[in-house]
């Protein structure tokens, strides 16, 4: 747990040293630690609070907890961390999907936006519902 501000030029060495990130919040709207997370290539653990639900698609970006509460965040960390093929799938995914939330795609999709050309999404089983 690293419980401080973190410069960006650690940040990339401390992701380094984990498996996952879990987002203990019970109360938030997004989170950036979630985007840097996805960059890093890490599945995250969540709350349905605020817009970690928009973030985190369950099974495929990470997992889920059925509450805010800590035994519903425990239970969501012990199911990534015990079930193998479901950590492999939802690590595969992240690697798999990453430019599709690198600042590029972004940047297109803004100017396609603005344009009135931007395509309509995917289906959510075809691809997590966040842009970086």
């Amino acid at each position: 747990m690293e419980n401080r501000w973190i410069p960006d030029r650690e940040v990339a060495g401390i992701l380094a040293r984990y498996h996952a990130v879990a987002l203990a919040h019970s109360e938030c709207s997004q989170s950036g630690v979630a985007a840097v997370a996805l960059g890093a290539g890490l599945p995250l653990v969540a709350s349905r609070t605020g817009g970690l639900a928009e973030q985190v698609t369950d099974g495929i970006t990470g997992v889920l907890a059925a509450g805010a509460d800590e035994a519903s965040l425990a239970a969501a960390i012990r199911r990534l961390a015990t079930d193998r093929r479901l950590y492999a799938t939802i690590r595969g995914h992240i690697r798999r999907t990453a430019p599709e939330r690198s600042m590029h795609r972004f940047a297109e999709h803004l100017v396609a936006l603005a344009a009135g050309t931007a395509a309509q999404p995917h289906a959510q089983a075809e691809r997590p519902r966040m842009w970086v």
